[in-house]
């Protein structure tokens, strides 16, 4: 299995140097020549397989086991979910089905993807991928880094999620350093407290005055820099590396397989999946191919909805105006900020390995639209390229009111707390004739199951504003009273902790080597004045 990359100008890899390499000399991302198929038997060989189990036998489907031998594969699957991991369900990924409170009938599937050490989605990908570094490099080590005595620098954007969730995969790894960068003050004040109270040597937050595509811009940038790949050794922890798109099909078969299970085979089944950086709708979109019989997959927006215009009219921009002859270059668009803010994207980086598919394998294709991107604000794709990627996803885009009012609604009927990411795919499961969507035919529509990629602890703004208009609650409840109903200790205690992190001023690639280049820990130590503010 070699991985190559969709700008089709840097050599192909096997899957340990693609996983360590991250993003591709010619600025492409790595996918696999050709994706596997899954397995002729795979509904009965995994019918009753644990979640860790699965994933093993998954992914040594995209590695050749030469290069990362099977056994030891199984035993990072098992490391990452067994039952001795970080996860607080035995499933890894449980599936919750929604009843009406007064009826009794079923309203929506949730596929809970918060129970990993930081709450939120990216811990599925993100504790396979902080073992599988550990592995990689105890084994192979940098050639160079070691040469030098010096570690490797994991350096990644977040707009929320990934960076307390790759801060918990590598916090405390030999060998290994990991620097986050997240736009200051557009992050939501639990995910702020999470990354920042992690104090491990290891581990540097950066605030960076900006957006998250501002920061996303400048990983890019130092990754695309060989001078700043060979100091400092970089790896990728951003979904631009594969290995979290594999780790996160996994809970799409398993999931499917248990759906199945309880619904009867043959049971369309459909997913709406909160997307802003394409990553996890992409994973979905790879399992379908593959041959995982997924009915629909559901694109589910915000207000920044490059993706769903995108599925809408062929254009690819940030700019919402720009059209095939000539706008303002994408830089000059900044994210919307809304109450979900871990899909306030305004550039999708996983968009161009569908693409590369859409555009039948064409890499010159790929290349000339980002390039296009760059310089002309965006581009317009061939009929028969977006007829594809209509054939696989649908769409829809959820405002800000839209969000309130769905986790409104779904607390009333069903006693449920969405947090505002799992709303816009709540939300747009019913535009697709899902969830509470009236039907005419129950009986005959799929099963939705909608991808819950956050605990709504970590958004209690959003959700105390849902939970006010349910009528369950006072409209002039106070935050902290309404805490009581959604928000785990964990998440309550956090407020209290000591705090580090480093300010940027600049969102550059010379200002963040630059902090790589100081003794770490980097930062001053600080306590936070006031408690009760999560």
């Amino acid at each position: 299995m070699q991985y190559i990359s969709t700008r089709g100008q840097s050599p192909a890899l096997p899957f340990s140097a693609a996983v360590l390499a991250g993003l591709a000399p010619d600025g492409g991302l790595y996918v696999p020549k050709a994706l596997p198929a899954l397995p002729a038997d795979w509904r009965v060989r995994w019918a009753h397989l644990s979640f860790a189990e699965l994933a093993g036998d998954l992914f040594t489907l995209f590695v050749d086991d030469a290069d990362v031998p099977h056994a030891d594969l199984r035993a990072l699957a098992e490391k990452s979910f067994g039952l001795k991991s970080r996860f607080r369900s035995v499933d890894v990924a449980p599936l919750r089905t929604l009843r009406d409170t007064r009826t009794a009938a079923e309203v929506v599937d949730i596929l809970e993807l918060f129970h990993g050490p930081t709450f939120a989605f990216k811990d599925v990908a993100l504790q396979f991928l902080g073992n599988l570094f550990e592995y990689l490099l105890a084994r192979d080590g940098s050639a160079a880094a070691s040469a030098q005595g010096k570690a490797v620098n994991v350096v990644g954007a977040t707009s929320g999620d990934t960076g307390s969730a790759a801060i918990d995969g590598l916090r405390g790894k030999a060998g290994v350093r990991v620097c986050i960068l997240h736009p200051r003050g557009k992050v939501s004040p639990v995910q702020e407290a999470q990354m920042t109270s992690v104090l491990d040597e290891n581990v540097c937050n950066v605030a960076v005055d900006g957006t998250f595509d501002d920061c996303q811009a400048v990983v890019k940038a130092m990754f695309n820099d060989p001078a700043m790949r060979a100091e400092f050794h970089l790896a990728a922890v951003n979904s631009i590396n594969f290995a979290r798109i594999l780790a996160q099909i996994s809970y799409y078969v398993f999931s499917f397989l248990r759906t199945e299970q309880a619904r009867g085979e043959g049971v369309p089944i459909a997913y709406s999946v909160p997307s802003g950086n394409f990553g996890d709708v992409l994973a979905g979109h790879y399992a379908s191919l593959m041959g995982l019989p997924i009915h629909k997959l559901i694109v589910a927006t915000n207000e920044n909805d490059i993706l769903h215009r995108f599925l809408s009219s062929g254009i690819y921009s940030p700019d919402p105006a720009w059209r095939p002859t000539g706008a303002a270059p994408a830089s000059a668009v900044e994210a919307q900020a809304t109450i979900s803010p871990a899909m306030d994207i305004t550039v999708a980086s996983n968009f161009e390995r569908a693409l590369l598919g859409w555009l039948a394998g064409d890499a010159d294709a790929v290349r000339t639209r980002m390039d296009a991107l760059k310089t002309d604000g965006g581009f317009t794709v061939p009929p028969a390229a977006l007829d594809r990627a209509r054939a696989g996803l649908a769409s829809h885009r959820v405002s800000d009111p839209e969000i309130v009012d769905t986790i409104a609604r779904y607390y009333t009927a069903t006693g449920y707390v969405l947090d505002p990411h799992t709303a816009v795919g709540v939300r747009a499961a019913e535009a697709h004739g899902g969830a509470l969507a009236t039907c005419e035919s129950p009986a005959a529509r799929p099963v939705f199951i909608c991808l819950a990629t956050a605990h709504p602890g970590k958004f209690g703004e959003a959700v105390c504003d849902g939970l006010r208009v349910s009528g369950r609650f006072p409209k002039t409840a106070a935050d902290a009273d309404l805490h009581a109903a959604f928000v785990p200790p964990q998440l309550r205690d956090l407020d209290s902790l000591p705090r580090r992190v480093v300010h940027s001023r600049e969102a550059s690639a010379s200002a963040v080597a630059a902090i790589l280049r100081k003794p770490w820990p980097v930062g001053q130590v600080t306590v936070p004045h006031q408690a009760g503010k999560l």
